[in-house]
């Protein structure tokens, strides 16, 4: 059951004109545990695995990074993929 959707800034080096993405998450409580799925322009998918409010984990085989700027998490697998996730999507609000 999908909690909330929106567009976000992302970038695939293999997908030409990426820019934005869907991006659907499920919450699993108040404390910032959700799984986050990006849609990329393609029709590809991703999961990352939020545990309060920090990416832990995704369905990459690459190694995820992150960093934080403001209320944003900025995700990345590999050399490859970057997401923007605000906060909001993944606490609620």
């Amino acid at each position: 059951m999908t909690e909330a959707s929106a567009p976000v800034a992302c970038t695939h080096s293999l997908e030409a004109g990426a820019g934005q993405c869907q991006v659907f998450v499920i919450r699993r409580g108040h404390d910032g545990t959700a799984t986050v799925e990006v849609r990329w322009p393609a029709g590809t998918t991703r999961r990352i695995l939020f545990l309060r409010g920090t990416p832990v984990a995704s369905d990459s085989p690459e190694p995820l990074s992150a960093s934080r700027r403001g209320d944003t998490s900025f995700v990345t697998l590999g050399a490859r993929e970057r997401v923007e996730i605000p906060d909001a999507l993944v606490f609620g609000g």
